[in-house]
């Protein structure tokens, strides 16, 4: 469970258990209105610091037992002691006191309730202060490919990491050049190599467990392609933009007017042998990274 979700539940729980405490205040003022009072003496308390009570009182010359709630912040009377009591004459039975109250056990669920809400708002909020500074976790991996000259680099001012998975062999990182917008969203201001299904300028999420790249959130509309080693002649498609990564590696981010022409581009280029892409646009080895 999230921090946010436990601070929730927590709130909800607190809620419920005064509400509950609410309608018990609610019923021994009921009592009260009734305006019939009682001497009875506690006879079987379980000891000053237990919630319910047993009682015994003479109404009307009966001898009546009634269990009593302590719904109060102060110590119950203790076995023997004598209490003032309100009953509803009708019912003498329903009898209410000073921060007590008559009612079946199951009425008491909202102390439980209560503490354990309490419970979840301290352990969350303590687990908050001592690792609010930690660097978020993150899994092993076999290698890591970092961006040397990102094509925005004018505008990022932070880094994302993104997972490749690659079949038989250990996972790789590829760090994005980034520029954040909030605590959980960044705008991708690199033309990603490996990650094919992410491209220059997309606004994504960051996600909870790791920090990595999830969701897009908003598309830039750009195709991202990776080529090596070199790339074409590109030079009639000024709107593409190529990212040198290093030893003879290049990543292309096409626009979508220029995307499947640049796509026809590098396959025949491919063809020649000169060299080899890989693209969302390509299905049969969009997954599989040039690693």
């Amino acid at each position: 469970m999230s921090a946010v979700w436990r601070l929730l539940a927590g709130i909800a729980m607190i809620g419920a258990a005064a509400l509950g405490l609410m309608s018990l205040h609610q019923r021994a003022d009921d009592i009260r209105a009734a305006h019939t009072t009682v001497d009875a003496y506690v006879n079987g308390s379980p000891g000053r610091h237990w919630s319910r009570l047993h009682v015994e009182y003479v109404f009307r010359a009966h001898l009546y037992r009634t269990e009593l709630l302590d719904i109060g912040w102060g110590l119950p009377p203790a076995d023997g002691e004598q209490v003032t009591l309100s009953i509803e004459p009708d019912r003498p039975t329903e009898a209410a006191g000073p921060d007590l109250v008559s009612g079946p056990a199951w009425r008491y669920w909202y102390q439980p309730v209560g503490f354990t809400g309490i419970a979840l708002l301290l352990g969350t909020a303590w687990n908050w202060f001592w690792h609010r500074h930690d660097e978020p976790y993150r899994p092993p991996t076999g290698q890591i490919l970092v961006h040397p000259a990102p094509a925005w680099a004018d505008r990022a001012d932070d880094t994302v990491r993104t997972l490749i998975l690659v079949h038989a062999q250990p996972p790789w990182d590829e760090v994005l050049a980034v520029r954040r917008i909030d605590a959980t969203t960044v705008e991708i201001c690199c033309v990603p190599f490996l990650q094919m299904r992410l491209a220059l300028g997309d606004i994504i999420k960051i996600n909870d467990l790791g920090g990595y790249a999830g969701e897009v959130l908003n598309p830039s509309g750009r195709v991202t392609f990776a080529v090596r080693p070199g790339v074409p002649d590109l030079a009639d498609f000024p709107n593409a933009i190529v990212e040198d990564i290093g030893n003879g590696r290049f990543a292309i981010a096409a626009s979508a007017s220029e995307a499947e022409m640049i796509h026809a581009r590098l396959q025949s280029w491919e063809q020649e042998g000169s060299g080899e892409y890989r693209s969302i646009l390509r299905f049969d080895k969009h997954d599989t990274p040039l690693l």
